[in-house]
């Protein structure tokens, strides 16, 4: 049977993190609506290598023209019901991160549509994350902090996606309830050489550890990448080098596995 995971010869550049069994499941990629498909890329800590959730990542068979809600209600759907068979044999902190944006949180029926998903699947919201790029200045109103705001009283954790994509003001984390920082992979193949990358890494840790918000690195592609950000601590880390994005079903061998827990 092929696996999803990185072969043997990544192995070993990578003891820290999930072993790639030879026999975890094939990766399945069944199309949603014929539209596009949903997989799942883990994300671990930096330092340790432990576990601590995974992002859904919707792949468009065609470049969709505008961000459908239904498109959204869709992935949704699909990661509600995958996180709610992690939920109950995973480690509190193991979390799902799903992408939004600014138009779908501006719909009206997107709290309403959120909260209906947590019943349904009973999920426990501090399991989910939703990650979002950072909004321009003039796009920043009270609407948005309002629903964002609301997103955080359920218990869902907001996170800045592509954080070091351009320049930024660093406002929206003193306008915006946000609880965490994500860099983008393109400023990431630069680490851990480029000393300006290197250094604006190394401050905005800082600065979000003041602020008391997380950050995580997306792009993680070698093994002098992992290892450099592994002098931050908690942060975490996703890529190709951890895992390539995965099946619903290899994504739940993978994170069992990762938790040390035999799945049934």
């Amino acid at each position: 049977m092929v696996s999803c995971l990185r072969r043997e010869a990544k192995r070993e550049n990578a003891s820290r993190v999930q072993p790639r069994e030879s026999d975890a499941p094939e990766c399945a990629r069944n199309p949603l609506d014929g539209r596009f498909l949903v997989e799942y890329q883990p994300i671990v800590s930096a330092r340790s290598g432990v576990l601590t959730g995974a992002e859904a990542i919707a792949r468009w068979s065609a470049e969709p023209t505008a961000p459908a809600m239904s498109d959204f209600e869709t992935v949704f759907n699909d990661g509600c019901a995958n996180l709610a068979r992690w939920q109950c044999c995973t480690p509190d902190n193991v979390a799902l991160s799903i992408g939004i944006s600014p138009d779908q949180l501006l719909d009206d029926q997107f709290a309403s549509l959120v909260a209906r998903g947590i019943r349904q699947h009973a999920i426990q919201p501090t399991r989910l994350r939703f990650v979002m790029r950072e909004p321009a200045d003039q796009d920043v109103t009270a609407i948005l902090v309002g629903r964002l705001s609301e997103l955080r009283r359920m218990g869902i954790s907001i996170v800045l996606d592509d954080f070091g994509l351009k320049p930024s003001t660093l406002s929206s984390l003193i306008t915006l309830p946000v609880s965490g920082l994500k860099f983008c992979r393109q400023f990431t193949e630069n680490l851990p050489h480029d000393l300006t990358s290197a250094g604006i890494l190394t401050s905005v840790v800082s600065l979000a550890r003041d602020f008391g918000i997380s950050v995580a690195v997306d792009g993680v592609e070698n093994v002098s990448q992992l290892a450099w950000l592994g002098r931050f601590g908690d942060l975490d880390a996703q890529g190709n080098l951890i895992s390539e994005p995965l099946s619903s079903t290899a994504i739940f061998y993978w994170l069992f596995r990762a938790s040390g827990i035999s799945a049934r």
